[in-house]
């Protein structure tokens, strides 16, 4: 990893840290876990790849303001881990602040993100890490039924970037403790 992207990591992992710990009102700790995947990006033999799998994500919370709410967002992505054959192994992991707000009274929320990713090759198509910003916008609703007393939330998210191997689109459930 780069130094840019080690010191982010570390300076935004204690602020939001610091944000924990000082919030006097803050809300529970949100688990995503969902399914990835990419549009194409170059591997190392200057062909194009793409990568899909298993995404697990949580939101601390950092504070909540009027009308928003500011988390503290890490992900991880297990490119290849469900799927043997020409799709690329490897690892994204992000993290990333999030702002989520109330679209309706129903439940129908947003959110936004702005973050440090990286990501590690692994396996036989290998592509060339890489360390930049990445971005998202969600949508989620929750689902009409409880599975042992949680009520899960539907999500659909976009991630964007600059470097095409940030870019892609997670499908997936989300619940609040």
């Amino acid at each position: 990893m780069t130094r840019m992207f080690t010191r982010f990591v570390t300076l935004a992992a204690a602020t939001s840290l610091a944000g924990i710990a000082s919030a006097t009102d803050v809300i529970g700790i949100r688990v995503h876990l969902g399914y990835h995947w990419t549009q194409n990006f170059e591997l190392k033999n200057g062909s194009m790849g793409e990568m899909a799998g298993p995404e697990v994500g949580v939101d601390f919370p950092i504070t909540k303001l009027p009308g928003i709410q500011l988390y503290a967002s890490p992900s991880v992505v297990f490119g290849g881990k469900l799927a043997h054959g020409s799709d690329v192994d490897g690892q994204i992991y992000r993290f990333m602040v999030t702002a989520r707000q109330a679209i309706s009274r129903d439940g129908l929320y947003g959110a936004i993100s702005a973050g440090a990713a990286h990501t590690e090759s692994r396996g036989t198509n290998e592509f060339r890490s890489a360390d930049g910003f990445v971005g998202s916008i969600a949508l989620g609703t929750p689902l009409k039924f409880k599975f042992l007393g949680i009520s899960p939330n539907l999500e659909g998210k976009y991630y964007f970037s600059t470097k095409d191997q940030f870019r892609g689109f997670t499908i997936g459930l989300s619940a609040s403790f």
